[in-house]
């Protein structure tokens, strides 16, 4: 049985970006996840329901449907209680979640028994670190936004 990534569309007020594109669906689903995202998780991004179907992802209707057959989950902004209350216990966690300024936040997760993977704790600009060196590449997404 694989394992299920899944993709709620992001709840923080403004924002625009959604924590994967169809693209790289593709390359998940060729890698052997399933992935579901939730409806209109990509649409301020300008990816719609139906390039995430052609890209191999089952769209789910509710956020609450999402994080409950969901064993990773990707977000951008980190999770709000609401969203915390919805995962499930032992899931895992792919997020900006900046761990040293949300100690509730954490102590949510650990309460849900949750694996949370810091992206904003990986190392910067280091040659091995490139590919995954996400802080750099937002920043540019935000210069170029403005």
């Amino acid at each position: 049985m694989s394992l299920q990534i899944g993709v709620p569309r992001e709840v923080f007020p403004g924002e625009k970006r959604v924590a994967t594109v169809p693209e790289v669906v593709e390359k998940l689903v060729k890698l052997g996840f399933r992935v579901a995202i939730e409806t209109g998780a990509g649409d301020a991004a300008n990816f719609a329901d139906d390039a995430y179907r052609a890209a191999g992802a089952d769209v789910v209707p509710t956020a609450a449907e999402l994080w409950a057959r969901s064993d990773i989950v990707f977000k951008v902004r980190p999770p709000t209680p609401a969203e915390v209350a919805l995962m499930r216990e032992g899931g895992m966690l792919v997020d900006f979640i900046w761990p040293a300024q949300n100690p509730e936040l954490m102590q949510q997760l650990a309460a849900k028994k949750a694996t949370v993977l810091a992206i904003d704790a990986l190392p910067r600009q280091l040659s091995r670190a490139q590919k995954m060196d996400a802080l750099t590449s937002m920043a540019g997404i935000r210069a170029t936004a403005r």
